[in-house]
């Protein structure tokens, strides 16, 4: 397989599974949406801006401009990380919200590799 195969078999990997972490995002939001009962504080706010919105933001990026949409989703990932240490002193628990903004590293890597291939022709 070429290196141009490759890569596009990477990015419809990185496409289909954008999708389906978007479609599992809206299930969340729809849900939660019936079920809230007062809004979220400010600093909530500043967590739902990194997560779900920013990744939410980069996977929709992603499908114009695979190396900003990419690195939308891993800076407002590593953004919502931080930000939770710094309220809650910890990371949030279990592999869900990497699974979910993984398509943007896979988007950000294969990028950088187009970069570097780019830089040595």
């Amino acid at each position: 397989m070429s290196d141009k195969q490759s890569k596009s078999v990477r990015c419809w990997i990185a496409r289909i599974w954008s999708i389906a972490s978007l479609s599992l995002l809206c299930a969340f939001i729809v849900g939660n949406a019936q079920q809230a009962s007062q809004w979220p504080t400010v600093s909530e706010w500043m967590g739902l801006l990194l997560f779900p919105i920013g990744v939410s933001l980069g996977l929709i990026v992603v499908w114009w401009n695979e190396s900003w949409g990419g690195w939308i989703t891993v800076l407002s990932l590593v953004g919502f990380y931080a930000w939770n240490v710094l309220v809650d002193g910890q990371i949030p628990k279990g592999p869900w919200f990497i699974i979910i903004g993984a398509p943007g590293l896979l988007f950000a890597m294969i990028a950088l590799s187009q970069k570097k291939i780019q830089n040595l022709e």
